[in-house]
């Protein structure tokens, strides 16, 4: 079972929805799931806003949590951290790099058009380049940082905006971005799960592998015994969202600190979800 958690700033408009929406999700398509949200800048114990409950109401979803702060108990639980924007990663990130491997952006790690993923891969991959660099006092060529740079402008943006302050009509809209995302998701989640049960059953089976050793999928050799094959990983691809000027320092997600992200104090102000 994959044990998700979803991360905004205040966990009382989008990653309480989503969390909602997916256990909702999962539990109508029998998906095993289990689901959790937490804040960067959460005070623990407050409600979910009257229009996040409102729109969550009208799509016949219940939920009846309170805000939690993002702790080193819920990173270490979940197998998969899945934040609204690139500024909640890289906080989370700063905090606990231990989770790099399992800490996405929601939009990015269910983007799956592989001209926009080929495009992820080489930015992430410059990126690399860049605080290697860096790190011996180097830096990019300017053929480099010209790509670099033409690459941060091609790729979308995979933050879901804070709909906190906003109308019922606003929190809709964004009730409506997660859901399509989660859509996605609960996909991906679905067909890892299948390849977990599939590679269980030819496990159990006892297949021989050609040296009467264990096969690559957990198969059984002669000797009855068995490897116990490993779960699916639920990591994506890295975030490429963050921006550069090409000449600044990078976040802990590869990507330009400048602008503020939407952490704690960034675009949202301190009253921000």
């Amino acid at each position: 079972m994959v044990r998700v958690l979803f991360v905004c700033t205040g966990n009382t408009c989008r990653s309480p929805m989503a969390e909602a929406l997916l256990r909702a999700k999962a539990k109508e398509r029998g998906v095993p799931v289990e689901v959790r949200s937490a804040g960067v800048a959460a005070v623990g114990g407050v409600p979910v806003s009257a229009h996040a409950a409102e729109v969550l109401r009208e799509r016949q979803v219940p939920h009846d949590g309170l805000s939690s702060p993002v702790t080193v108990e819920a990173v270490k639980w979940a197998d998969l951290i899945l934040t609204m924007t690139a500024g909640h990663k890289r906080m989370l990130l700063e905090r606990y790099p231990e989770a790099l491997e399992k800490t996405h952006t929601l939009k990015e790690y269910v983007e799956d058009r592989p001209e926009v993923l080929a495009e992820i891969a080489e930015l992430e991959r410059l990126y690399t380049e860049w605080q290697l660099r860096q790190a011996i006092g180097g830096k990019l060529s300017d053929e480099e940082r010209a790509r670099l740079l033409e690459l941060e402008a091609r790729v979308p943006d995979f933050d879901i905006a804070d709909p906190f302050g906003g109308s019922l009509d606003t929190y809709r809209k964004v009730a409506d971005e997660l859901d399509a995302a989660l859509e996605k998701l609960i996909a991906k989640l679905t067909r890892a799960s299948a390849e977990e049960q599939a590679g269980g059953e030819k496990g159990a089976a006892g297949d021989p592998g050609p040296d009467g050793g264990a096969g690559a999928n957990g198969e059984s050799g002669a000797d009855g015994d068995i490897d116990a094959g490993g779960q699916p990983d639920a990591g994506g691809h890295s975030d490429a969202n963050g921006k550069s000027d090409a000449e600044g320092g990078t976040g802990a997600d590869g990507g330009h600190d400048a602008a503020g992200g939407d952490g704690a104090g960034g675009n949202n102000g301190a009253g921000g979800e």
